[in-house]
């Protein structure tokens, strides 16, 4: 069992109101590794759905990232951009997801369908 749970990572996520209420006491658990924010769902709960640069929304990671340090927890996030991932990477998360399948299939489809219609037409 110990070498069993020397390789999982235990992942908590805050992605409600409540969570993010109760954030230090989820980091002060003993086994917990990390703390994934969870926007989309917390923008919901929120009752800001999508609005990632919202105020409360900064507050809202602001908070999680200070636990994350003080409990030394791992912070975790999903970025939608490379941009995104470089500026949370400096600011000091240390678990990042890039993209979604969707988001990544729609990128490549636009992608392509650019450059096709770029392509010389033979009549």
């Amino acid at each position: 069992m110990r070498s069993a749970n020397d390789e999982t990572l235990l992942i908590a996520q805050i992605e409600t109101a409540s969570g993010l209420h109760n954030v230090e006491e989820i980091a002060a658990v003993p086994g917990i590794d990390a703390l994934w924010i969870g926007l989309y769902d917390l923008t919901n709960s929120l009752g800001i759905p999508g609005q990632m640069n919202h105020p409360d929304v900064l507050a809202a990671t602001d908070r999680v990232f200070a636990a994350c340090q003080a409990h030394n927890k791992t912070p975790a996030v999903l970025v939608t951009s490379i941009a995104e991932g470089q500026a949370q990477l400096a600011r000091g998360f240390k678990l990042i997801a890039y993209g979604g399948d969707l988001w990544l299939y729609q990128s490549a489809l636009r992608h392509g369908l650019a450059t096709l219609r770029q392509a010389p037409v033979v009549s």
